[in-house]
């Protein structure tokens, strides 16, 4: 399963969890991968991928959960992305490009 299949899965089973009418939104974000094929868990954040979006810091912590408890039985690299999963809000000043 791609990690693209991962975020539709996280979507379905946390489908309506998310609050709207928030200002600030949380992410999900993975990290890029390195030309060797594994995980840059060192890379800036704003070069981490977003995997999903959640209204709150509740629904964005359950989605990281679930890509932790799903990342085992995924391909090398997809698993250390999804192992390496962390929820990041949208105004955090680290997403900014440097």
């Amino acid at each position: 399963m791609r990690l693209r299949h991962a975020a539709a899965l996280a979507s379905l089973v946390l489908a309506g969890c998310a609050s709207l009418g928030q200002s600030q939104t949380w992410l999900v974000k993975v990290p890029p991968v390195r030309a060797d094929g594994a995980a840059d868990t060192d890379a800036p954040l704003s070069k981490w991928q977003t995997l999903q979006s959640a209204g709150d810091q509740a629904d964005c912590q359950k989605m990281v959960t679930v890509s932790h408890s799903v990342a085992p039985a995924r391909p090398k690299t997809e698993a250390q992305q999804m192992a390496s999963a962390q929820c990041i809000a949208s105004d955090d000043p680290r997403l900014k490009g440097n």
